[in-house]
């Protein structure tokens, strides 16, 4: 099962399921993520498409990268350690959760 268009409100009750997460707009367009001061989730929107960028573990994130032409290196960010999922792509909703929850615990130290 791939993204539908709702991928905003698939990672927003995703993110915040996760202790102590909060919610901030981030750039006027930008939803952001955070845990402890620190993001873990941003959301926007890229050429008409939604996108999550989440933080990864630097081998998993070139794992993904190659399997799901979905995953690219983080829009804007650090591009070993964040990648960008965009909606209507290859990425089943469950991967999203897992990675939403794993990049929570990465920026969290759990």
């Amino acid at each position: 099962m791939s993204l539908s268009p709702s991928l905003h409100s698939l990672v927003r009750d995703v993110a915040l399921q996760q202790a102590n997460a909060e919610e901030m707009p981030f750039a006027g367009t930008w939803e952001a993520f955070k845990v402890k001061g620190k993001w873990f989730a941003l959301l926007g929107m890229l050429n008409g498409k939604q996108i999550l960028n989440v933080k990864v573990d630097p081998f998993e994130g070139e794992r993904l990268r190659e399997t799901y032409r979905g995953i690219t290196p983080g829009y804007h960010m650090n591009k070993r350690h964040w990648i960008t999922i965009t909606e209507g792509e290859d990425v089943p909703a469950e991967l999203v959760k897992e990675l939403v929850v794993d990049s929570y615990r990465l920026v969290s130290g759990l």
